[in-house]
């Protein structure tokens, strides 16, 4: 009588202990050794960066002593390392090298913590569909756990990466988050390093850092040579306000010293991004710039041709040089930064454009530029 042989036969060890681990779970065991469990490459929340964070690590921590009393009260979501391969193809050489037979989806805080209070076991979920585990992480984190808001944003990026949805339609999808969130959360990611670790500082300690909303709205919104001078104190807030509503040439242009920090944030922010890029064409003059912004951008209109402004003589009229930059427009002025908790400068604290405006001109005295004396902007 032939034996039939019981080995392996072309499968691998690791394929082969996936397949045990995956059919134990499928018929009810409720939990798995920690030594099992890959944490995702893809986790939206890096241990290993919240170990050299202690503000996070110290969120780790409370959640260890909570666990050691009460041990994990919640599974973590797991899927096999095989389905997880599948769907992400690009971490294929990581998760194979480890050998390990489960990748967690969501649960990293949990899993870390229960490693710190000394655990072996923990209750997982298995899940067969890898597709909208994105999105289910999401949820959860936001839930339960709560990513940093850098940390969310890249979840949000990655979510609508791989379904495909609108910013509109995965916050419909999520049910619990704005779509004004998410694209706040998005904007965070196109501004400097510097910039994102000062939002963290306010999410840590609030009224320590910058907010998600000034950073979203303003500071993603310029370039990352005016982001590191207001993190540097070199230009303050109402002036980083004023950059985020010019065209990105004109800022190219004072970033430069073509033009003036100071003609930007008086005059050529007040005018709509059309009459903007007519300045910036050559097809108006800095004096039209000034008069333009005179009125409400929704009453602005281009001024007639050969039109002479009091006080200027007809040659001067027809003269379309850019004024030139002041000295401390091209290099920090001190290293002061705005309030915590100041509020946007009103209509009135802006000045009324025209005023001063031959030190916006080569050859004349400065003019003073709003200054702060804190650490955020609010």
């Amino acid at each position: 009588m032939t034996s039939t042989s019981r080995g392996l036969g072309n499968r691998s060890l690791t394929a082969a202990r996936q397949q045990a681990a995956e059919t134990r779970l499928m018929q009810g065991a409720p939990e798995v050794l920690l030594d099992e469990l890959l944490p995702s490459p893809e986790n939206g929340r890096d241990v290993r960066e919240e170990t050299a964070d202690p503000r996070a690590w110290e969120k780790v921590l409370k959640l260890a002593e909570a666990i050691r009393t009460d041990g994990v009260n919640t599974a973590l979501t797991v899927v096999t390392a095989a389905k997880y391969v599948e769907h992400y193809p690009q971490h294929q050489e990581h998760v194979r090298a480890q050998g390990l037979p489960y990748v967690v989806i969501h649960g990293h805080r949990r899993l870390a913590a229960a490693r710190v209070a000394g655990l072996t076991k923990v209750p997982v979920l298995l899940k067969q569909d890898v597709v909208q585990i994105r999105i289910a992480a999401i949820q959860e984190n936001l839930l339960r756990e709560g990513l940093d808001p850098i940390a969310e944003g890249q979840q949000y990026q990655l979510a609508m990466a791989e379904s495909g949805l609108s910013q509109r339609a995965l916050a419909k999808r999520l049910g619990n988050v704005s779509q004004t969130t998410i694209s706040h959360r998005l904007a965070l990611l196109q501004t400097v390093p510097e910039v994102q670790e000062k939002v963290l500082d306010e999410f840590y300690e609030p009224k320590s850092g910058i907010t998600v909303a000034f950073a979203a709205k303003h500071l993603a919104r310029v370039l990352p040579f005016f982001q590191r001078m207001f993190v540097e104190g070199a230009i303050a807030q109402a002036e980083v306000v004023a950059l985020s509503t010019t065209l990105t040439e004109a800022q190219e242009k004072a970033k430069d010293g073509t033009i003036t920090l100071a003609f930007v944030y008086e005059h050529l922010s007040h005018l709509r991004d059309e009459f903007q890029a007519m300045f910036l064409r050559g097809e108006i003059t800095a004096e039209d710039v000034i008069e333009i912004g005179k009125v409400p951008a929704k009453d602005q209109q281009r001024p007639a041709p050969g039109r002479v402004i009091a006080g200027q003589s007809p040659a001067d009229a027809a003269d379309t040089s850019v004024p030139a930059p002041r000295p401390e427009a091209q290099a920090p002025a001190g290293q002061d930064e705005v309030i915590a908790g100041q509020s946007l400068p009103g209509a009135a604290e802006v000045p009324e454009p025209g005023s001063d405006t031959a030190s916006l001109l080569p050859g004349t005295g400065p003019r003073a530029r709003p200054r702060r004396t804190a650490t955020a902007a609010r």
